[in-house]
């Protein structure tokens, strides 16, 4: 109990510390580079092990203050079992940043990307596509101004048939201007 006092206690006298300085993410006419990054790595009881690296760079616009456009790109390598997978995508999103206070934001966005994924399995390739609708809602912590991080749960929903969904924790760090 006491560890997470001090953490909270940490936090708002960095917040208060910064609130000053920091421009507030989100602004209307405002540009966010991002690259938002998921690892996982699984292993079913009795089946087989799921490791997993997704980097997803992005680019949004906020056309008023709060709502942002933009389109991501996404690069992804996974090692299922003995397979090898390549991932390759893109598309749209939408997002909303909610400002907690100077520093703090809560910026959830969804998107459609199309994914492209290659497989090698000892030495047989093959490669399919899918169509998700990908949900990512970071809490952001901007400590300076221009920069943010941030960290939040993140929902894949593949609408091609024979895909399997996915629920996680991703990380995003970037700029804003």
């Amino acid at each position: 109990m006491r560890r997470i006092c001090f953490a909270l206690a940490l936090l708002a006298t960095m917040a208060a510390a910064g609130s000053a300085m920091a421009e507030e993410l989100g602004g209307e006419g405002q540009f966010a580079v991002s690259a938002d990054a998921s690892v996982s790595f699984n292993h079913r009881l009795g089946d087989f092990k799921h490791d997993e690296f997704v980097l997803r760079p992005a680019l949004d616009y906020f056309v008023i203050d709060g709502l942002s456009i933009g389109a991501s790109v996404t690069l992804g390598y996974a090692k299922v079992g003995d397979a090898d997978t390549t991932i390759y995508g893109i598309g749209p999103r939408v997002g909303y940043a909610f400002t907690i206070t100077d520093q703090v934001a809560f910026w959830p966005k969804v998107g459609l990307e199309y994914l492209h994924m290659s497989v090698d399995y000892e030495g047989i390739s093959g490669s399919s596509s899918s169509t998700d609708l990908f949900i990512f809602a970071p809490f952001t912590f901007a400590p300076v101004d221009h920069f943010f991080m941030g960290i939040g749960p993140h929902f894949n929903l593949h609408l091609s048939e024979g895909s399997n969904d996915y629920l996680g924790i991703s990380s995003t760090v970037g700029g804003y201007w």
